[in-house]
């Protein structure tokens, strides 16, 4: 009986390290999308966003193209954290999205190696929920891809 239960906590052990390693590389563990769902929830980022070449609502950058776009590369008016990470060599892709989307504020800290409250960014709105998120990626890709 002792046995199993010590493989029991080893077994838990270990994906708690695996859980901490994937973290500590900063890569999410990210679910597969649903860009159907991800249109619903896209409604809350409309405010800000758009998804079309010029960007008519300047509250936020266009997210048209953004996957393989240096970060901080449109004429939008970019914290100076984005501007430093663009010029750092921050190029967006799924993953990298996921991480800011998740949480802006820490994925930028991570990126530049400062503390979250020297980070200077302008997008405050977190999705908590990794389903979600990745379902309004893959709705993104869908939708800037074409």
């Amino acid at each position: 009986m002792n046995e199993i239960v010590s493989y029991r906590r080893a077994g838990g052990l270990m994906a708690a390290v695996l859980g901490l390693a994937m973290l500590a590389g900063g890569a999410l563990a990210q679910p597969a999308g649903d860009a159907v769902n991800g249109k619903k929830i896209f409604n809350k980022c409309k405010s800000c966003h758009v998804l079309t070449a010029k960007n008519t609502k300047k509250t936020g950058p266009t997210l048209y193209r953004v996957f393989g776009r240096k970060a901080g590369s449109t004429d939008f008016k970019y914290g100076k954290s984005m501007i430093a990470a663009g010029e750092a060599g921050l190029v967006w892709d799924d993953a990298k999205i996921f991480a800011y989307v998740m949480d802006p504020k820490l994925f930028l800290s991570e990126q530049l190696g400062l503390p979250k409250n020297k980070v200077k960014n302008k997008m405050t709105v977190k999705l908590k929920d990794a389903q979600q998120c990745a379902d309004v990626i893959a709705y993104i890709r869908q939708e800037t891809q074409k």
